[in-house]
């Protein structure tokens, strides 16, 4: 839904980018204030995803490049402004061949309905 709003967004803002990142798994201080049990078993899976965590600072530091230039291999929605989806490492992510077949029905129209309408309700 996120992917097919960004696609509607950029449509109406033609001169904006807009990205839909994946950063992977980065170990933040979000949990820090849980308790120490849940502290130290997030700091056992972090200790074993190790392989597959990406340092905060290099997190940090694609999605400033996402954020201020054109991510690699330009992952746009057809006919739309610019949104891009991407992975950690800025390649393109999302199974486009399942975003083709939305864009033809032009769902992306139907999910930002819903969130307005959803925003309405909500807002009031």
């Amino acid at each position: 839904m996120t992917s097919l709003s960004l696609e509607q967004l950029a449509k109406a803002n033609p001169a904006v980018s807009f990205v839909h990142s994946y950063p992977g798994v980065v170990k933040t201080g979000l949990l820090r204030d849980f308790g120490a049990l849940a502290q130290a078993l997030v700091n056992v899976l972090f200790f074993l995803a190790r392989p597959w965590t990406v340092p905060l600072e290099e997190s940090g530091e694609r999605q400033l490049y996402a954020a201020t230039g054109v991510p690699r291999n330009r992952a746009v929605g057809e006919g739309s402004g610019r949104p891009y989806l991407v992975s950690w490492d800025g390649e393109p992510r999302g199974n486009q061949n399942v975003l083709g077949l939305y864009r033809e029905k032009k769902i992306g129209e139907v999910v930002w309905k819903h969130t307005r309408d959803v925003f309405r309700q909500v807002c009031g």
